[in-house]
C-alpha cells in the first residue's frame, strides 16, 4: 500500500481473519494456535478515502523451551534419571539432546532420558536442540547422601561381669545422629555409644541401624559370644589361734560357675597343714604369718588375696609370797604368767577353799596340809 494515499486524520481497522478486530495504530494480537490466518487493515476509516491491504500469515512457535529438572537427592552408589521435557514440542521438532558433561552419562545420552551414578555432588546439563536450529539448555542437581554403619566393642579379658561398652564407628554425609541398637534381644538403645549389661552369657547377634532419619540407613551387624573369664574371690576373715591349734579355712569364688578355678597355691608352707593346691586347707598356728593364696582359671585369668593368721601364747604361771613365821594360814598368791597378746581374764580354783578371778589373790587355808590352787590364764582367748 503506498503510504502517500494515507490522509490525515483517517481512522485503521485491523481484522485478524475472523478471530478479532482493532482501531489500535499498531496491530497485535496473539493467535489461540498455530496455521494460517487472513490479516486485513483498513486506512481511512471516517473519511472519503479508504485503503485496504490483505496478508496470509503463517503463525508457528520455532523456541525451545524446557521444564525445570526437580534436584535429586540420592544415595551414594544410586542410579539417577533426569527427563528433559521441550514444553513447546507440539509445535516443533526436537532434534538433538546433549547431556553434560558426557563422561558422567551412563544411558541415554542423545535421548530425553538420560542416567548418572550418584558418586558425589553433581550439576547435569542438557541441551536441547529443534529443527528451526532453535535450542535451550536446563540444568539439575544430584545432592548425595552417604550412611556408613560401624561399630566396635572390647569385651576385658578377665572380665568379673556383662557390661560391654559399644563404640560406634559410623560415618554420614551429611552427619546424622539417628542410631538403633538391637542388642542380641536382649534389649535396645537409641544411644550413640550404649553401654549395656546382658543379662547370661552366651551368643548375642548386635545390630546397629545408623541414619535411620534419612534416606540412605545402613546396618551393620556382629555375632558375639560373651563369656565371664575372671576370678572374684570372696574375702577371708583374719584368725586367730592358740598355738598349735588348727583350723579348716574354705576358699569361695563367686565367679566359678562361669570360669572354674584350676589351680591353687597357698603360702606360707610352715602354716599349711594341708590341703595345698586346692580350695580348702587346714591352717596350722605355729606362728604368726600373712597367709595368701594365688588362683588361675581355665581362662588363664589370676586372683589372690590374704589373711592374716595370729598365733597366741599364753604360759600360766603364779607363786606364793614366802611367809616366814606366819601366824596364820591366809597365803597371797602372785601372777607369773606370761602372753604375747594381751590378756587380763583369771580363774583361780584353791579347791575346796574358794575362787577368784583378780591377777593375785588371797586365800585363806582351813589348816595345815597340802593344797591343789590352779590358774587358768587367757580364757577369753581364742
Amino acid at each position: 500500500m503506498d503510504s502517500s494515499r494515507l490522509r490525515a486524520g483517517g481512522g485503521y481497522l485491523w481484522s485478524y481473519d475472523t478471530l478479532a478486530t482493532s482501531t489500535s495504530t499498531v496491530g497485535s494480537f496473539i493467535f489461540p494456535d498455530t496455521g494460517r490466518y487472513n490479516v486485513t487493515l483498513v486506512v481511512g476509516t471516517g473519511t472519503l478515502c479508504l485503503d485496504t491491504f490483505s496478508l496470509p500469515i503463517n503463525a508457528r512457535i520455532e523456541a525451545v523451551q524446557l521444564a525445570p529438572l526437580a534436584p535429586v537427592v540420592a544415595c551414594v552408589g544410586d542410579t539417577v534419571s533426569f527427563s528433559a521435557t521441550n514444553t513447546l514440542a507440539g509445535y516443533a521438532d526436537t532434534t538433538f539432546f546433549s547431556w553434560q558433561p558426557p563422561p558422567e552419562v551412563i544411558a541415554g545420552q542423545n535421548t530425553p532420558t538420560a542416567s548418572f551414578i550418584a558418586d558425589r555432588n553433581k550439576v547435569i546439563q542438557v541441551l536441547v536442540s529443534n529443527n528451526y536450529g532453535c535450542s535451550a539448555s536446563t540444568v539439575a542437581n544430584i545432592i548425595t547422601q552417604q550412611v556408613d554403619a560401624d561399630f566396635s566393642f572390647v569385651q576385658p579379658p578377665c572380665n568379673d561381669n556383662l557390661t560391654i561398652n559399644f563404640q560406634n564407628q559410623s560415618s554420614s554425609s551429611p552427619l546424622t545422629n539417628s542410631y538403633q541398637w538391637d542388642l542380641g534381644g536382649a534389649g535396645t538403645s537409641n544411644n550413640t555409644n550404649p553401654t549395656f549389661t546382658f543379662p547370661d552369657t552366651g551368643t548375642y547377634a548386635i545390630q546397629l541401624i545408623a541414619g535411620g532419619n534419612t534416606i540412605c540407613p545402613e546396618t551393620f551387624a556382629l555375632t558375639s559370644n560373651f563369656q565371664i573369664r575372671g576370678i572374684n574371690l570372696q574375702a577371708l576373715p583374719d584368725l586367730a589361734l592358740c598355738q598349735g591349734e588348727t583350723q579348716g579355712v574354705r576358699l569361695t569364688n563367686s565367679l566359678n560357675n562361669f570360669a572354674p578355678i584350676t589351680n591353687y597355691i597357698w603360702s606360707p608352707l610352715s602354716v599349711i597343714a594341708n590341703g595345698q593346691g586346692t580350695d580348702s586347707i587346714t591352717v596350722v598356728a605355729n606362728n604368726n604369718a600373712t597367709i595368701r593364696v594365688l588362683t588361675t582359671n581355665n581362662f588363664g585369668c589370676a586372683d589372690s588375696l590374704q589373711f592374716n593368721l595370729t598365733t597366741i601364747i599364753v604360759d600360766a604361771a603364779f607363786d606364793t609370797i614366802n611367809l616366814a613365821c606366819n601366824t596364820s594360814l591366809v597365803v597371797p598368791f602372785i601372777d607369773r604368767s606370761s602372753s604375747n597378746v594381751s590378756v587380763t581374764d583369771y580363774q583361780w580354783d584353791a579347791f575346796g577353799v574358794g575362787s577368784s578371778t583378780v591377777s593375785d589373790p588371797t586365800f585363806t587355808f582351813p589348816d595345815t596340809g597340802n593344797y591343789t590352787v590352779q590358774l587358768i590364764h587367757g580364757t577369753t582367748t581364742p
